[in-house]
């Protein structure tokens, strides 16, 4: 998720219009094979009151299409960056074989992507494959782990710069199969502002990174 400048602005949280209107962008864009869809700042802070409260303020029917909209922005996300830094090593190699090939001849060698060596594009899609199916179990109630669910899906880099290990951990929170149980009974604010949004998934930084 994006950075926001001015930390003070009040956002409006997303109500049940902006919710149909964003899950209709998704639905649109896996139709059309588009791209990944942003998270609107509504779309964000309601899933924050989440993050930060505890607290969901519509039903799990409703709020599980914004998680799975979540899951592919997130990861595309980092693939969008990857497949950039990508690009530009493969440029700088290149670049170098044109070099050497003034020289000599260059060998080259083959590289085999599989679904079973982290990072490659068939382990990601498998991956995300395997993360929608673990939420689409979730029928009558939302994971006992939605809070941390919710702050990964938000701010990952603030623990994860890879998004093998990211994974691995949205993995491991939807395998406990155990649903929430409601959250904290307080009232829910109708807006939020940008340092409040900022202040999603502040915790230490994973060991294991």
């Amino acid at each position: 998720m994006e950075r926001f400048e001015q930390q003070n602005a009040d956002i409006p949280i997303a109500n049940i219009e902006d919710v149909k209107e964003y899950i209709t962008r998704l639905h649109v864009t896996v139709e059309e094979h588009r791209g990944r869809v942003p998270v609107p700042e509504r779309i964000q802070c309601l899933v924050a009151q989440v993050a930060l409260q505890n607290s969901m303020r519509f039903d799990w029917n409703v709020m599980k299409p914004v998680y799975h909209g979540l899951i592919d922005s997130c990861i595309e996300e980092y693939r969008e960056e990857e497949e950039e830094e990508v690009k530009e090593e493969e440029e700088d190699e290149t670049t170098e074989k044109l070099g050497a090939g003034l020289n000599g001849t260059v060998e080259e060698t083959e590289i085999i992507i599989s679904k079973d060596v982290p990072g490659s594009r068939a382990y990601v899609d498998a991956k995300k494959k395997e993360l929608h199916g673990l939420l689409d179990r979730y029928a009558r109630g939302a994971p006992c782990m939605i809070q941390r669910l919710s702050e990964l899906l938000l701010f990952p880099k603030k623990q994860y710069q890879d998004v093998s290990k990211l994974l691995r951990s949205l993995l491991i929170l939807l395998s406990v199969m155990k649903t929430y149980d409601g959250g904290r009974d307080e009232p829910l604010a109708r807006s939020m502002t940008r340092e409040e949004l900022g202040r999603v998934n502040e915790n230490p930084p994973s060991p294991y990174l």
